[in-house]
This record gives C-alpha cells, sequence and structure tokens, in this order.
C-alpha cells in the first residue's frame, strides 16, 4: 500500500513538473517575432500571432516581465507601437494576461453585471435580477448597470488602477442610488431572497479589499499599475477615422466633433445574446465615443476575416446598441482578399457605435437525395 502510494506520488509529481514546464516564457527570438507579426499586412497572420501571445498570457510565466511590459506599453503609448492595428491587439493580449490576477478575479465575481436584452434578466455580482424589457425606466436602469459594469471591465483588462477606481466609483453610486426600492423593483435577488444595500456593502467591502490588492498583483506581474492614459481617437470631419487595419469606420458627416475608441473584446464572452440562426466568429469590437460626439449620415464599416476559416457567403455584421442587436446592410464580400462592408445610419440614436460583432449564419440543412 504504501509502495503503491509513493509510485501515485512520483506520477503527480512528474505531471506537476510536466505543466510547469509548459508554462516557459517564450524566448526572446519567438516573442519579438509574434510582435512584430501583430503589424502583418495578412489579416490571419496577424490572428493567429495575436492567439499565440494570448496562450502564452494565460500561462502563469507564460511571458516575462519584460514582455508584458512590451505589451502594456504598446497598448498605451502610441509613440512605442509601430500602429493602432498593434495597440488594439496588445490591449487584448494585456487584458487576457491580467484576468488571471487574483484581485481582479475576485473584482470580477463580485461586480459583474450582464444584462440580456431580449429577456430581461440580468445578474448583479453574485445577485440574479429581471426586468420587465417592456418597461423603459426598468430597461435603461438595467443598461446603465452594464455600462458602468463595461468601463470598469475594460480600465482592469488594461490594467488601469486610476481609470478602474473612478468606474468602480461610478457603479457603487448607481447601485445606491437605485436603493432597496430600485432593487426590489428591478426583481434583485440572492439565494432566493431580496438582495438589498446591506448586500451591497458587503460587496463593496470585499471589492475594496481587492482593489488594495491589485497594483501590487500588477507590479510582481511585471506590469506598470500606473499606466499613462492612451488617448482617444479625435473624429474632426467626414471620412475614415484611423482605429487601425482589421476594422475600418468611415462616418458621412460630423454634427459635433468629439473622439471615440476601439476595444477588441473577449471572443469567449460575446456582449449579447445572438439569435439562435447565427453563428459568432469570434470577432467583436466595442466602439467606445465621448459625450460630445455626434455623427450624421450612415456609418460605414469594413471588416477583416479570414476566408479559410469562415464561409464568407454566410457573414453578416451585426450591432448591439442602445438594448437591441440589428443587422448591418451589406454591401460587399470580398471573398478573396477576405473584407466585408457594411453600413448603418444611428443619426437618432443614443449611442451611435456600440458593439459590432462579424457573425456567421448557420448553413441550413443539406437537401435530401431523391
Amino acid at each position: 500500500m504504501h509502495r503503491w502510494n509513493r509510485s501515485l506520488l512520483s506520477v503527480i509529481l512528474a505531471l506537476a513538473v510536466s505543466s510547469l514546464a509548459l508554462a516557459k516564457p517564450l524566448p526572446p527570438a519567438d516573442f519579438d517575432r509574434l510582435y512584430q507579426q501583430l503589424d502583418s499586412n495578412v489579416y490571419r497572420t496577424r490572428a493567429a500571432a495575436q492567439a499565440q501571445l494570448e496562450r502564452q498570457a494565460r500561462m502563469p510565466g507564460g511571458l516575462t516581465a519584460q514582455q508584458v511590459g512590451i505589451l502594456q506599453r504598446a497598448a498605451f503609448d502610441p509613440t512605442f507601437a509601430p500602429s493602432l492595428e498593434v495597440q488594439r491587439r496588445t490591449q487584448r493580449i494585456f487584458a487576457v494576461f491580467s484576468e488571471n490576477f487574483p484581485s481582479v478575479a475576485q473584482i470580477v465575481s463580485s461586480l459583474q453585471v450582464q444584462v440580456n436584452v431580449r429577456t430581461g434578466d440580468f445578474t448583479l455580482g453574485a445577485a440574479r435580477g429581471r426586468y420587465n424589457p417592456m418597461v423603459a425606466a426598468d430597461r435603461n436602469d438595467a443598461l446603465v448597470l452594464q455600462k458602468h459594469w463595461l468601463a470598469l471591465e475594460r480600465a482592469l483588462s488594461l490594467g488601469n488602477v486610476n481609470d478602474a477606481i473612478t468606474a468602480y466609483d461610478g457603479l457603487n453610486t448607481f447601485v445606491r442610488g437605485l436603493g432597496n426600492a430600485g432593487l426590489q423593483r428591478l426583481n434583485v435577488q440572492i439565494n432566493g431572497r431580496n438582495f438589498t444595500l446591506d448586500d451591497w456593502g458587503t460587496v463593496i467591502i470585499n471589492t475594496d479589499n481587492a482593489f488594495r490588492n491589485l497594483p501590487n498583483d500588477l507590479r510582481q506581474g511585471g506590469a506598470n499599475p500606473a499606466p499613462p492614459p492612451r488617448p482617444a481617437i479625435p473624429v474632426k470631419a467626414p471620412g475614415a477615422v484611423n482605429v487601425g487595419r482589421t476594422v475600418g469606420l468611415t462616418v458621412a458627416g460630423v454634427a459635433a466633433l468629439g473622439s471615440l475608441d476601439l476595444v477588441f473584446e473577449d471572443p469567449l464572452s460575446p456582449p449579447s445574446f445572438l439569435p439562435p440562426e447565427l453563428l459568432s466568429t469570434g470577432e467583436v469590437f466595442s466602439v467606445v465615443a465621448d459625450s460630445s460626439l455626434r455623427v450624421a449620415g450612415p456609418t460605414h464599416v469594413r471588416i477583416e476575416f479570414d476566408p479559410a476559416a469562415v464561409d464568407p457567403a454566410l457573414l453578416t455584421v451585426v450591432r448591439i446598441a442602445n438594448g437591441e442587436l440589428s443587422f448591418l446592410t451589406t454591401d460587399f464580400v470580398d471573398a478573396g482578399n477576405g473584407a466585408i462592408e457594411a453600413w448603418y445610419d444611428a443619426t437618432e440614436e443614443e449611442d451611435q457605435f456600440g458593439e459590432l460583432a462579424l457573425v456567421q449564419a448557420k448553413p441550413g440543412p443539406a437537401p435530401k437525395t431523391p
């Protein structure tokens, strides 16, 4: 019996050593090659390099402190990153890296808001709620909750502690403004009973502790806990807006000057419920405009894809904004080069951009042979 236990222990130790071997950081030459490929002219090459760097970022020790510093600086410093495309992709890679921190995981589990705009179901940390989608005030409260969370989530993924604290304060202020009556109106419950501000106070205490640990987690991971702010992209006139290579935006008119930012969202966490007839291709982009920017007329969108990985004939672009999912009008699909162009007109809408997702219609059943 003891001999069997020793044999079992040796197997377990061998497996542990084997798993640790998988977490070796990238050799400098491999990291440099993948980093340069993030700016390739070929979509497939850019996407493959990002995917490999994300795999390394998910493994403890998969990147050196120097490599993490390069990725974070590229995500924030426009004078360091060779292009906006590299900025966008390193932002997502660094997000994958920071998601593994205990402090970030605790904040996400405590505060995360997810809203299903079709059914009215939503979550607020561990609590569950359900609003009436037909009641405008209830729907608006749920979407504002989600908006505060998305701002916090983006700041956390970028390792920007100052912005995260600002967004965290905004979420806390809004929930306290709802009060117990508002939480009951939205049917927010935890473990089958009404969720109250006392419960929320406990959440805030736990989250405060996680925020205190976040800067130390960043330092230990090789990242700067207070990176410089990344400037937004100014929109000063009609025409193309330089947001990188994978996504292109062209606005027909500018009614009020402002700026915007483009975020590559986590493809494993789709931002909204897709109809059953659609499949996500994993490409989701969030366009975040400041409060002053207003565009007029149609907005044209161009998204690149790998034509070998999808059926170009089944592709379409959907937009999730103002609590609704809509289909963009397709201009044309360039199957050879891997690009789709489409447009929409949101002149009268509050959120004129929102999230853009490249999706694929599910192929129908094969015809029966006679």
